[in-house]
């Protein structure tokens, strides 16, 4: 009976510990945007301006996220000309380079900053810079995010996107990632984002 016990215990705890990591992205500053129209998993989001921080590399999409976030962290833990410690925010954006040549990782600047008094990074490969205000269209899914199950979401999100009848830029296609890679694939949050044509 004791060992029941303690066997329900520890169930207990780490279904706790699971839905807490599964919320932790909350607790961290996400960039502004409005839900203009929602389908199960689908939205049309219109995201405001905002400041990104980016780092752009070679090499496969998993290879250069682990570069891009690692120079990226370096630099909001303090590895800038005023050594100022800048707070994580969610998601990290993946997305290809206008060339197509490389990937860009993407932090969102806190809103307290601006483009003047934004920490200067020392590591030249990163770039500060204004994202401007874009409509895209969503699609929210949990899994690791590996290139299989992110081509078959990109797939589906075509294809809603195509059914409703609007512009879109497939080459402008980005990633969202809400969880490291430490946590479990059913409770990682995903999503991919392909910017569409406003309609008037």
């Amino acid at each position: 009976m004791g060992l029941i016990k303690l066997l329900t215990f520890v169930l207990i705890v780490l279904f706790i510990l699971a839905l807490l990591w599964s919320f932790s992205p909350s607790f961290f500053e996400s960039p502004d945007y409005k839900t203009l129209r929602k389908v199960n998993n689908f939205e049309i989001r219109e995201y405001n301006k905002n400041l990104v921080v980016m780092s752009s590399q070679g090499g496969s999409r998993e290879t250069s996220l682990r570069v891009g976030f690692s120079n990226l962290a370096r630099y909001i833990g303090g590895l800038s000309k005023e050594k100022t410690k800048i707070s994580m925010t969610v998601p990290v954006i993946q997305e290809k380079t206008i060339d197509n040549k490389s990937w860009k990782t993407l932090f969102f600047v806190p809103k307290k900053f601006s483009l003047s008094n934004t920490p200067k990074p020392l590591n030249k490969n990163i770039k500060i810079k204004d994202s401007p205000k874009t409509q895209y269209a969503i699609i929210k899914f949990n899994g690791s995010p590996k290139n299989k199950l992110l081509n078959e979401k990109t797939k589906m999100l075509e294809d809603w996107i195509k059914d409703l009848g609007i512009e879109y830029d497939i080459n402008k296609i980005r990633y969202a990632f809400y969880h490291g890679p430490m946590t479990p694939g059913f409770l990682r949050k995903n999503e991919v984002h392909i910017p569409i044509k406003k309609k008037n």
